[in-house]
């Protein structure tokens, strides 16, 4: 399989989720608390995001995120509804 088995955090929301354009603007959102993945709230930068993981923006109305494979076996975000099925 390629790609990786976990992203951090911060190239997550910047890089695929389109957050922010800088690194200080993430690191603001989660010293905020605006960031839970799999109903934790998490302030580090560094923290491992893979397969299965539900990751939350909570000041957006709760935009829900489950982190899955795509068919060349990269990690890609998709939207999932409140109730965890998906669109």
């Amino acid at each position: 399989m390629t790609g990786s088995t976990q992203y951090p955090l911060l190239i997550l929301l910047r890089d695929y989720l389109h957050l922010g354009d800088k690194e200080r603007e993430i690191a603001r959102m989660l010293a905020n608390r605006q960031v839970a993945v799999d109903g934790k709230v998490v302030r580090e930068k560094r923290f491992g995001v893979g397969f299965m993981d539900v990751v939350s923006i909570l000041p957006t109305g709760g935009e829900h995120f489950r982190i899955t494979y795509d068919t060349l076996g990269r990690l890609v975000p998709v939207r999932i509804e409140e109730g965890g099925r998906h669109r």
